[in-house]
């Protein structure tokens, strides 16, 4: 601990208008660093902004559509329905099978599109424990299903569908 008027000290006042300031000020009779008796330094904080390249840049104006998940689920049933997509909820095939009672949490839908048949989890990003309730559904429905995470992104047109393969493996960012 110092002694009493060995450094200057913090001690903090108030403006007219309610803000508070804090001064630096140093004891009578103490030498005081040429530098803070000139006051405060001001610095200006300037942003440089570089021009990235196109993979740093968003396609157009589309971003990722921020709205809760019951309304996006909703909106996308809707979709496959003006799609012609032929597509079972979930909760319709919790009922008939119960071994999937246990996983389908992360699960949404099934779609068949052509001859492909999609197991659907809508969700704009996956945490570790839909990626194993999705790995374990995988294994009871077989390979020729393929998971699939979609989240829709907002544009000028209005919004754009998009899904993303899952890596079951965690090789890839989801």
């Amino acid at each position: 601990m110092t002694a009493k008027g060995s450094c200057p000290v913090w001690r903090g006042g108030r403006r007219k208008r309610g803000r508070k300031t804090t001064s630096l000020t140093a004891y009578p009779n103490e030498p005081v660093d040429e530098s803070l008796a000139r006051g405060p330094i001001r610095r200006e904080v300037t942003r440089v902004v570089t021009p990235g390249t196109e993979s740093d840049v968003p396609h157009s104006e589309e971003r990722a559509v921020k709205q809760p998940r019951h309304f996006v689920l909703k909106q996308y049933e809707a979709w496959m329905n003006d799609a012609g997509l032929a597509f079972v909820a979930i909760d319709d095939v919790k009922r008939t099978t119960p071994a999937v009672s246990p996983y389908v949490g992360s699960l949404d839908f099934i779609v068949l599109r052509d001859e492909t048949k999609l197991l659907v989890t809508v969700r704009p990003h996956l945490q570790a424990k839909h990626l194993k309730a999705i790995g374990e559904l995988h294994k009871l429905f077989g390979a020729e299903y393929k998971p699939v995470r979609a989240w829709p992104t907002d544009g000028p047109e209005g919004w754009t569908w998009q899904e993303y393969p899952v890596d079951l493996h965690g090789n890839a960012p989801h």
